[in-house]
């Protein structure tokens, strides 16, 4: 980009969407930087009341991905007030979901219900699934079985415009979705991609080369995605997901033949 275009509102919104993809592969730290500059740019034109960029929401959603849930916290609440109750629907169900997961994990699901409710009128079907993604995790996490299952239902309906690129369901199939891919919607964006490519059997460092981030990030996602779907290991990774366990190495078979 030009620097000339971060002299227009043009540049705010390049910064915010690379903010977004940043904290998307993991490298939340590097997305702060860009939410900042946005902050700043704001503050310099004299705009720094105004609610059109919701750079305090982007900067929850960092600080949540590095740990930091009081920061994460006080940012959305500020998004919050800023914005009210009316209009806005799209970033106060966002915001919404990210103050949810800074809190104790009983009080979640009381809040994650009214951020799908608040994103079900805002016609955002991407930022829905990820509640609804967020309320299966916390009622899994709960052992409230029902309610997952329930929940991991009405994404069925959403599934296909927000990921387009699965195949469509066979004419007749039920209406529900199967084990695996409730577990896949427990995950976000970049834990689905560090999952997919560990069940394969790639090692950290390997997993950390192909998606461009760095082992301690891999690891971490790793952590979070063994909790997730109450798995410790590789091996129980793979089936939990479905998947076969890597074909030895062609040498490896010849040697043990």
């Amino acid at each position: 980009m030009p620097d000339v275009m971060f002299e227009t509102p043009f540049g705010l919104s390049y910064l915010l969407a690379r903010g977004r993809h940043y904290v998307e592969r993991g490298l939340a730290q590097v997305a702060l930087d860009d939410f900042q500059a946005v902050a700043d740019l704001l503050d310099q034109w004299g705009m720094a009341q105004t609610e059109t960029l919701s750079w305090r929401t982007e900067m929850a959603a960092a600080h949540l991905q590095l740990g930091n849930h009081e920061t994460a916290a006080r940012y959305a609440r500020e998004q919050l007030r800023r914005i009210g109750t009316d209009g806005h629907l799209r970033v106060r169900g966002r915001t919404m979901r990210l103050l949810a997961a800074t809190r104790e994990l009983h009080r979640r699901p009381p809040m994650l219900r009214e951020a799908v409710d608040v994103l079900h009128r805002s016609g955002d079907k991407f930022e829905l699934a990820s509640a609804l993604a967020a309320l299966h995790d916390a009622y899994t996490q709960l052992g409230d079985a029902g309610r997952a299952r329930s929940v991991a239902r009405k994404t069925n309906s959403i599934r296909q415009a927000c990921f387009a690129e699965q195949p469509a369901r066979r004419v007749g199939a039920p209406d529900v979705l199967e084990e695996t891919e409730v577990d896949m919607l427990a995950l976000s964006d970049a834990e689905r991609r560090v999952a997919k490519a560990a069940a394969k059997g790639l090692t950290n460092r390997e997993i950390a080369g192909k998606l461009y981030l760095t082992t301690s990030t891999v690891e971490q996602h790793l952590t979070r995605i063994y909790r997730k779907l109450g798995v410790s290991s590789r091996v129980q990774l793979q089936s939990r997901l479905g998947l076969q366990p890597p074909s030895p190495h062609p040498a490896l078979q010849d040697a043990s033949a």
